[in-house]
């Protein structure tokens, strides 16, 4: 059927109407975007020089972005107050004020910057033009490592310039600021040249600022950065100051149990806890999570109400308002055995440790010596009420080893048996020519002319340490097979305990390097050199 030309018109007017007036957001449809956002043009172009004092600074996104967290992180060195406002994928950036005459500028989208999606920058992203004739050509690179020795990602990280800074560091406004990448990695480009004070850390609260009870790193010392070349900072590693552990949640779990959850692993042994009303006949740490504190009490009055106090190292800690509410509830489940050690590939099996999810009761288990297991003599005893110890009266042969423990007469502090009666335990002690060996020279560099380095390597399984000697050789031998994370620190004042420094008086951290993991095969001896910077 033929439609009439004034139809047609009418409905293409219709249909434009719709499509033009669809509102734009996340793609409904179609497979999940998971491609990181990249910056795809900017003005100025990067070194341009002779640049009007007047000019808007433009960066052009691949795609539609998060607009807020795109904005949280643009950062422009040297410090400048800025607006900003979209144009579609593009961010409009207007100083204030202008710019300034026969300065170098650099503009740097931070790590944390999003799309819709939520899919992050792989890194930061930096591009740098001067006002003046020429631009300056210092560089500064580095990385953040976590407390746990991983690299850290989306750490903020602020360099002080020296020569005009005279605030306090970490309060203060720093001369330049970035981010770091998925590797944990920054770079600060087109630096003046002179001597910098670089700290990071992780901005838990969004705000931009270094709070007390964030995560901070310090550089082991002040950087000189020249003006040609890449000046190296080294790693950083990240340490919590100023925060005292706080109890998040605390509630009666039995009739006689009660459980207190910290924001962070906590140590009970100066540990105190009172509960008034309410005697206390033991604390226990988590097996498995030491955010976890286990605390047996007195038979408890249903809906009484009990004030909790906690105290570490004498100090009061902040504890939930609402008291805890006695329960009558009976403790019915039944413990578990959460952890076996040795298991898997071991080089030393001096003892056997059987860790349980709560405190247990004092009887003692025996070996079945079912299905051809071994029935090892020796003694079991209780390291504590959650960890059970077997010492050999010999040492293990090596080979596999396969053992079967009778526990039908372990039960919890309220009776209640293991849900297995039994438990079977296998590992492998390897021979002295399948083990492995790193051995390798610490060298700190001129500025470094005292202290002792401390090496260490770990995995899921295992974890040791061993000093460099006087020459900064070392040797670690005896090692399973398997992959490791090495990371090395200086002990500049020979404490055995690494310094992460301080910011008020400054002092910087001691030395750290997080190596990368290395991969040993049997009768290995791999040699190693720290640091290692590149």
């Amino acid at each position: 059927m033929m439609v009439p030309r004034a139809v047609q018109i009418i409905c293409g007017v219709v249909l434009l109407s719709i499509t033009g007036c669809a509102k734009q957001g996340r793609p409904s449809g179609g497979p999940v975007d998971r491609s990181a956002p990249t910056v795809t043009a900017h003005t100025p172009p990067t070194d341009a020089t002779s640049i009007a004092l007047s000019t808007t600074i433009t960066i052009e996104f691949s795609e539609g972005m998060d607009r807020s967290r795109a904005e949280e992180a643009i950062f422009v060195a040297p410090q400048t107050e800025i607006d900003m406002d979209w144009r579609g994928h593009r961010l409009q950036i207007r100083p204030r004020d202008g710019l300034l005459e026969g300065r170098t500028y650099v503009v740097t989208v931070g790590a944390d910057a999003r799309d819709l999606r939520g899919n992050k920058l792989e890194n930061s992203y930096s591009f740098a033009f001067a006002t003046g004739a020429q631009l300056d050509s210092g560089e500064m690179v580095g990385r953040i490592i976590s407390a746990d020795d991983r690299p850290q990602r989306g750490a903020y990280v602020w360099a002080y310039d020296l020569q005009t800074f005279e605030g306090t560091t970490g309060k203060g406004e720093p001369a330049y600021v970035t981010q770091t990448g998925d590797d944990g990695s920054f770079r600060f480009e087109r630096l003046a040249k002179g001597r910098y004070r670089v700290i990071g850390f992780v901005d838990g609260n969004r705000n931009q600022r270094l709070d007390d009870g964030e995560s901070l790193a310090l550089a082991a010392a002040d950087i000189d950065v020249t003006a040609e070349g890449v000046t190296t900072v080294g790693d950083q590693r990240l340490a919590l100051r100023q925060k005292k552990p706080r109890v998040e949640r605390a509630s009666a779990v039995d009739a006689q149990r009660v459980l207190l959850v910290f924001d962070g692993p906590v140590e009970t042994a100066d540990m105190e806890i009172e509960l008034a009303g309410l005697p206390i006949e033991g604390i226990y740490q988590d097996a498995e999570d030491e955010t976890r504190v286990h605390v047996r009490t007195a038979v408890q009055q249903e809906g009484t109400e009990y004030e909790l106090t906690v105290r570490s190292e004498g100090v009061e800690l902040e504890t939930p308002e609402e008291p805890i509410r006695g329960t009558a509830r009976e403790d019915r489940n039944p413990p578990v055995v959460s952890r076996v050690r040795p298991a898997a590939r071991v080089a030393t099996a001096s003892e056997v440790s059987l860790y349980f999810s709560e405190a247990m009761d004092s009887p003692l288990p025996i070996w079945t010596g079912a299905d051809s297991t071994a029935s090892p003599a020796g003694v079991w005893s209780w390291s504590s009420p959650l960890h059970l110890t077997f010492s050999p009266e010999t040492a293990f042969a090596p080979g596999a080893q396969v053992l079967e423990v009778g526990l039908q007469q372990v039960h919890d502090l309220a009776g209640n048996a293991l849900a297995d009666s039994t438990l079977r335990i296998s590992f492998e002690l390897l021979p002295p020519e399948e083990l492995s060996t790193v051995t390798g020279l610490s060298d700190w560099g001129e500025g470094e002319t005292g202290g002792v380095t401390w090496v260490s390597l770990l995995n899921d399984d295992f974890g040791t340490q061993v000093t460099a000697d006087s020459t900064g050789q070392f040797r670690i031998a005896n090692l399973v097979p398997g992959e490791y994370v090495v990371t090395a620190w200086l002990d500049r004042d020979e404490d055995g305990l690494w310094d992460a420094g301080q910011l008020q008086p400054y002092v910087p951290a001691e030395p750290f390097v997080l190596h990368d993991k290395i991969r040993l095969e049997g009768g290995d001896t791999v040699s190693l050199a720290l640091p290692m910077t590149e």
